[in-house]
């Protein structure tokens, strides 16, 4: 047999072999089982419970899920419109799930932090699986290894909800996109934009965008800008993919006008010109090991009600103290042992400055040693007559303070203020009862008044007569 003839046969019978295997991928990748095994991939990569709506299988093509979600017991969940897979043909042919593209379409995350565990109390069932994932177990939206086998990911249009235990928004994004594709020698490069997100309802980020890479498993924004109230915020962070491998991230903020930014974070009313840094890294899943410091100044701007210094000027009837007007607020912090350590805390409002060094904890928790420094003019009222005794002798510009501890938690704060300038048991009672009285309401009668649309021509005509009203209906 000729040459020709030999090669000739042998192209045929791997053509043969070819359409033989793809055939029988196809059957395969048709399957339950190998739907099964697919979910089987993802469950364990997303460490959540997978389901799809509709599954169009490819071959030389993309798999694509319908109407995806996943989900955990602790109330997380993940959902896409769409999710395209390219399965490795080789891996396929053997059985074997392995992915080497992902397209991930108008993905949502909603993530809620579970409340935490009274101490002295020992966890069961799901609070014991809460307690393992706040200590180191997995994290809902952890992918492990992600990109080990992939040589493209992208992402586009997604959004996430943070939610704390108490309901309020933690963090907030939408109009995510991220893109990142294998170039050799183990890494990938790609872009992340996001139009907008929130932080803990109180900063707001606009036009987010930096470039990526990833390489050993950590993933690097090695400089990222956005825009913050129009000003500038950039940085840089990596972020390690694997079990318990740390994160750092490095940020500043300058020309950052609070008002602008407040526009964005409803029920939230700053202003001022500020400017800060960010300095932190440790384990992400190990909130207590995480360490850094940072700054913040606030100049030319008013601060929201504080409950605290309202509650004071109610007991001193010092009106000034519901919106503090600042000349210039300046906060250094120090991060450790799950707590941010103020030293210094202060608000200075020219003739008023409120000081409250000390720890916040992570969790809320406040050890504040406050201080109040006001101008004798204001403690003139008959309650600053009656209790401003316990404050200092007059400086030599004629200023008084008075020195207190301030604990609770940052949505409830607790004072020994009344202790201090009372005295003694006394001071507890007035205090508990000032209290009780002072305690904010849901919704304050001035804000109720300042939205209150102005009557109407049909409000300002006179009363209808009741009496030939209830003629019509009998």
């Amino acid at each position: 047999m000729s040459s020709s003839k030999v090669i000739l046969t042998a192209l045929v019978g791997l053509a043969v072999l070819l359409v033989v295997g793809l055939l029988s991928a196809g059957a395969l990748l048709r399957s339950d089982l190998m739907q099964n095994q697919i979910r089987e991939r993802l469950s364990r990569a997303l460490q959540m419970e997978v389901r799809f709506e509709s599954f169009r299988p490819g071959i030389l093509g993309a798999t694509d899920l319908g109407n995806f979600t996943a989900f955990n017991t602790s109330g997380d969940s993940l959902s896409a419109r769409e999710i395209s897979l390219q399965l490795r043909l080789l891996p396929l042919l053997k059985g074997n799930i392995v992915f080497s593209s992902l397209n991930v379409t108008d993905l949502r995350l909603v993530r809620l932090e579970p409340a935490p565990v009274p101490a002295g109390t020992a966890p069961t069932g799901d609070a014991a699986a809460q307690k393992e994932t706040s200590s180191g177990g997995p994290s809902p939206f952890f992918l492990r290894n992600p990109l080990t086998s992939l040589r493209e990911l992208t992402v586009t249009n997604a959004s996430l909800d943070w939610q704390r235990a108490d309901g309020r928004s933690k963090m907030q994004m939408a109009g995510v996109d991220i893109s990142l594709r294998a170039v050799g020698g183990g890494k990938s490069e790609g872009e992340l934009h996001i139009k907008q997100g929130t932080f803990l309802e109180m900063v707001a980020l606009t036009g987010f965008q930096s470039s990526l890479e990833c390489l050993n498993q950590t993933l690097y924004a090695k400089h990222f800008t956005a825009h913050c109230g129009g000003g500038l915020v950039e940085g840089s962070a990596e972020w390690g993919m694997a079990d318990m491998q740390p994160f750092t991230l490095q940020l500043s903020g300058t020309g950052v006008d609070l008002a602008v930014m407040s526009e964005e974070l409803p029920g939230t009313r700053l202003s001022g010109a500020a400017e800060g840094a960010l300095e932190l890294r440790g384990p992400w899943l190990d909130q207590k090991s995480w360490v850094g410091g940072g700054r913040l100044d606030i100049r030319e701007g008013t601060m929201p009600k504080l409950q605290l210094l309202k509650s004071i000027g109610q007991i001193f009837q010092i009106q000034e103290l519901a919106t503090l007007k600042l000349q210039l607020a300046e906060v250094r912090f120090r991060i450790g042992e799950g707590s941010l350590w103020l030293d210094p805390f202060n608000l200075n409002g020219g003739d008023i400055v409120f000081s409250a060094p000390g720890r916040a904890g992570f969790s809320g928790e406040l050890e504040l040693n406050a201080q109040l420094t006001l101008p004798g003019r204001l403690l003139g009222g008959k309650m600053g007559q009656l209790l401003g005794g316990r404050f200092t002798a007059p400086d030599a510009d004629g200023r008084q303070s008075v020195a207190f501890q301030v604990t609770g938690t940052a949505q409830n704060p607790k004072t020994d203020l009344m202790e201090r300038v009372v005295g003694g048991d006394l001071g507890k009672l007035v205090g508990g009862l000032l209290g009780g009285f002072l305690k904010p309401r849901k919704a304050e009668a001035p804000d109720a008044k300042e939205t209150k649309p102005a009557p109407s021509a049909e409000s300002t005509e006179a009363p209808r007569d009741p009496n030939r009203d209830s003629k019509s209906h009998p």
